[in-house]
């Protein structure tokens, strides 16, 4: 039997989530602290307008969705460590998300106050 030189070369270009080929697996993503947390919030909540502010508010009061005191509460269970940076950092991300809607929301509100107005107003008139 004669000696085969077999070839060996494995292709070891895999992304980054796949690890390497020799087992290693991919590192993880650094952890948060919380002041980086509370941070965003805090520049989140500057960011508001007047009509963020006005729907915050109305969030707060009726307490649907996620409002700002909703997130404080968050906040203070991840500083307790009751719950980890991450799941408080996506009330985070729900909250930037329902005050980027905010404006929205108020436009269709109004629409939908001049639509009512306008018919009782016909209504009354007819």
């Amino acid at each position: 039997m004669s000696n085969m030189n077999i070839n060996h070369n494995y292709n070891t270009n895999y992304p980054a989530s796949f690890g390497n080929f020799n087992g290693n697996m991919p590192e993880e993503t650094p952890k948060i602290s919380f002041e980086e947390v509370k941070d965003t919030f805090e520049k989140e909540k500057k960011k508001n307008g007047v009509f963020q502010k006005g729907y915050d508010w109305l969030k707060n009061l009726t307490g649907f969705g996620t409002g700002s005191k909703k997130v404080e509460q968050i906040l203070q269970k991840c500083q307790n460590g009751e719950i980890s940076e991450e799941q408080a950092k996506e009330e985070i991300s729900k909250y930037k998300n329902s005050q980027k809607n905010s404006e929205q929301t108020f436009g269709d509100l109004i629409a939908g106050l001049v639509g009512v107005s306008t018919f009782v107003t016909i209504n009354n008139k007819l």
